[in-house]
């Protein structure tokens, strides 16, 4: 019987462990970022890393009526793409010891600035994201996004 337990509890584990992995991907909502827009994410894997899409902007549109564009992006040939379907978070890998998805990247297209990033689900559901400078994870920003229905 011992036997037969272990036996179960070895061929479920990695069920359990994908299922805590993938209960990130789907649609998320940020907090308010600078002014009142707030970004709609599309979290996904795609070849082993985490991504997360902007789906949609809360403040869609510019001065001029047309969609928001990535005007602050220091690469010049970027600037004039719309910010709705960029990955704005990239890269991450999941720890499964950790239960936290880690060394990925946040792009800021408020500023044009991209940071380290990790970010963890909590127990309420919500999910706990912090952007902070290469190396020193004390000097950042802490966002708690909630799931988008």
């Amino acid at each position: 019987m011992k036997r037969f337990f272990y036996f179960l509890t070895v061929m479920l584990l990695p069920i359990f462990s994908m299922a805590a992995k993938e209960y990130a991907f789907g649609r998320w909502i940020t907090e308010t970022s600078s002014g009142s827009n707030r970004i709609i994410v599309d979290i996904y894997e795609k070849n082993n890393k985490v991504y997360g899409k902007i789906y949609q902007l809360t403040e869609r549109f510019d001065d001029k009526g047309e969609l928001k564009k990535d005007v602050n992006n220091p690469d010049k040939s970027k600037q004039s793409r719309n910010l709705e379907g960029i990955d704005f978070v990239s890269g991450f890998t999941y720890n499964e010891s950790k239960d936290m998805y880690e060394k990925g990247k946040i792009y800021d297209p408020s500023t044009g600035n991209t940071y380290d990033c990790y970010m963890f689900l909590q127990e309420n559901g919500t999910l706990k994201v912090r952007g902070h400078l290469p190396g020193v994870t004390l000097i950042g920003k802490t966002q708690v996004w909630k799931r988008y229905k």
